[in-house]
């Protein structure tokens, strides 16, 4: 327990005092740590070594007290018991009954000091008889909060009442620095339901360590918690179901108990699942962790996910809370604070697997002249059913329409059907709220009429040249005409350019046109 105590009161010794009488006098060392986790609140810092110097007279009882930089000390009460280890260097004559006789060295607990800055106490009591004038002492396992440090080399200062520090020795290095904890968290294999058309594929993600020995696992007595591993999944769009492993690639990492592996689509709302190291890992190089994600799809339709649909886990080495899981290991000391790393997008419906590109090779609005489009949604027919078409049978996409205007004045202006314009005046009853058009429907309109929509053409410009169109869902038709709406008219199809989608279609080189 940390009492507020009134240390400023106590006497630093720096040197030997020509005035001391019975009073040992140490030397003090460090073994740092090279790095602890910039988000950690129980960091172990490097054991501190005092050593007895010859001329030393005997050990008298005192107190020897340990700031580390002004942190926040983490350790509990049961922590401290085995924090000190001693080793005696005497002549056979200060052996006595076959035991030898050094001083007690304890830790008496964590004070506060006039800051109200944590201070560990050392308690030393010389042996009852023949103390050994040569000993040494170490403080091993010290952990402290270092989330809010920010700097380079932190120092330990060390003073004693009664017993005395050798001068110069009155600082000691325990840490060269902070990192994070995890340098990145990538997908190294990506999904995209394009290519899946209701079964599976696998994703995998990286979590790559961010120094040497982050994710190392102390076994020791001041270690009375997990190293985790927690990957969010914000959400899981309907029809789609992913499953985690039990363990990472290389059995370093596995699932905690009660973490639930499977998350099944609709999930609105994130979920956790938590892995724990499972044994000590390589401490001699930066580690990459891997997790083989599969994925399961359904086949898509107009209602079961949209071209947004994205799943982006993200990852952190952060305590375990019972928000993450029921599991008897709640009852750990957490060690990090959540620090959530930026995420990485796993599964993602690639945006081309809907389109097809349609082209007006020339279109015109000059004098009396206007030019007519009519765009045809052919996901819903009769010919594409199980028994004829099995790879795109039930497709019913729906999807946004993108005009692209070329034109030899004006430059490019694009309008899209989900334009606010375009909604207001020009939804002809086709389109749903959000400007897509639906399966087994046709949009219509004038050229003039979409132009209008654009800022360079509301004051009556005029347009010639020629139309790419980006029609959000697949088999894509469409007819133009150009007319002065009395003595002429002339019109064709348009040109399928490309109809997008890798394996899934059997048109990639731009349906029978061969466009």
């Amino acid at each position: 327990m940390k009492t507020k105590t009134l240390l400023i009161a106590a006497v630093m010794f720096l040197g030997i005092s020509v005035a001391a009488f019975a009073q040992a006098t140490y030397t003090v060392s460090a073994s740092p740590v090279p790095l602890v986790i910039d988000k950690g609140y129980a960091e172990k810092v490097g054991s501190i070594g005092f050593n007895t110097i010859s001329e030393s007279d005997v050990t008298v009882t005192g107190y020897v007290y340990i700031k580390y930089g002004g942190l926040p000390i983490a350790n509990k009460a049961d922590d401290l018991v085995d924090l000190i280890q001693i080793d005696a260097f005497v002549d056979p004559g200060e052996v006595t009954a076959g035991r030898v006789n050094a001083p007690t060295v304890t830790i008496a607990g964590i004070e506060q000091d006039a800051d109200d800055q944590d201070v560990l106490v050392l308690s030393i009591v010389p042996a009852p008889s023949n103390a050994a004038r040569l000993y040494s002492f170490r403080v091993n396992g010290v952990r402290v909060d270092v989330t809010e440090w920010t700097g380079r080399d932190l120092q330990a200062n060390v003073y004693a009442t009664e017993n005395l520090i050798t001068n110069g020795e009155a600082r000691a290095t325990v840490v060269y620095g902070t990192r994070a904890s995890i340098a990145s968290f990538t997908a190294t294999e990506t999904v995209t339901l394009s290519a899946l058309n209701g079964g599976e594929g696998t994703a995998v993600l990286d979590a790559t360590e961010g120094f040497r020995n982050a994710f190392a696992k102390y076994v020791e007595p001041t270690q009375n918690t997990l190293q985790i591993l927690k990957i969010r999944i914000p959400s899981v769009p309907a029809g789609i179901t992913l499953t985690f492993p039990s363990t990472d690639e290389d059995g370093i990492w596995g699932l905690i108990p009660g973490s639930t592996p499977v998350f099944s689509g609709p999930l609105s709302s994130p979920k956790v699942l938590v892995y724990r190291l499972l044994q000590d890992s390589d401490v001699a190089n930066v580690e990459h962790v891997l997790f083989d994600v599969y994925v399961d799809a359904a086949t898509p339709t107009t209602t079961l996910y949209d071209t947004t649909a994205t799943i982006i886990p993200s990852i952190t080495l952060g305590p375990l809370t019972s928000a993450d899981t029921g599991s008897p290991f709640i009852n750990y000391v957490p060690r990090y604070i959540e620090d959530w790393h930026a995420a990485t997008t796993i599964i993602e419906w690639e945006e081309e697997f809907d389109n097809t590109f349609l082209m007006i090779p020339y279109a015109t609005t000059v004098g009396d002249y206007d030019t007519g489009i009519a765009i045809a949604n052919t996901t819903q027919s009769p010919a594409f059913n199980e028994d004829t078409w099995p790879m795109v049978a039930n497709i019913l996409q729906e999807g946004e329409i993108i005009f692209n205007f070329y034109d030899n004045a004006q430059g490019v202006v694009k309008v899209s059907t989900t334009d606010a314009a375009v909604l207001a005046t020009l939804t002809q009853g086709v389109l749903n709220s959000e400007g897509r058009l639906p399966a087994g429907k046709s949009y219509i309109a004038l050229i003039s009429q979409l132009l209008a929509t654009s800022s360079k053409f509301q004051n009556g410009e005029e347009f010639t040249g020629y139309v790419l169109i980006n029609c959000k869902f697949p088999f894509a038709h469409g007819q133009y005409f150009i007319s002065d709406f009395g003595d002429f008219t002339n019109g064709a199809l348009m040109l399928v350019v490309r109809t997008f989608g890798g394996s899934r279609w059997f048109f990639m080189g731009g349906e029978s046109l061969g466009n």
